[in-house]
């Protein structure tokens, strides 16, 4: 596995367990996702993450204006979840890996927009 390119801290509060729950989360995750190959639709890093946070301790009584869905959505956390939460609420680690998410795509487009645009 590469290291993480985009994070998203997520509020203290809607932990109600201790620390090994939370490496047990992740532990688990890791132990299914060892074994698995990662693909770009099927079975990917947003699979991988909404796993471990569903093994997790989500905290049952966390109230709060916007607290509330989080912690209402991350009991049940999909893949789907995992990849707007990262993609709306995310930062990423460095401006490297900014460009290295990006410029692929950019390169890509420009490259069709000049093949597009010289034939005609």
């Amino acid at each position: 596995m590469t290291p993480a390119w985009k994070y998203v801290q997520l509020p203290p509060s809607v932990w109600t367990g201790h620390e090994h729950e939370w490496d047990g989360g992740i532990a688990e995750a890791d132990a299914c996702y060892r074994k698995r190959m990662h693909n770009l639709c099927a079975d990917n890093c947003h699979h991988h993450s909404a796993m471990a946070l569903r093994r997790m301790n989500i905290a049952s009584g966390h109230h709060g204006s916007d607290g509330d869905k989080l912690v209402a959505s991350l009991r049940h956390f999909s893949m789907f979840q995992a990849w707007w939460l990262i993609t709306s609420q995310g930062k990423f680690v460095s401006t490297g890996a900014w460009i290295a998410t990006y410029l692929p795509f950019l390169l890509g487009l420009f490259f069709w927009i000049y093949v597009l645009t010289a034939f005609i």
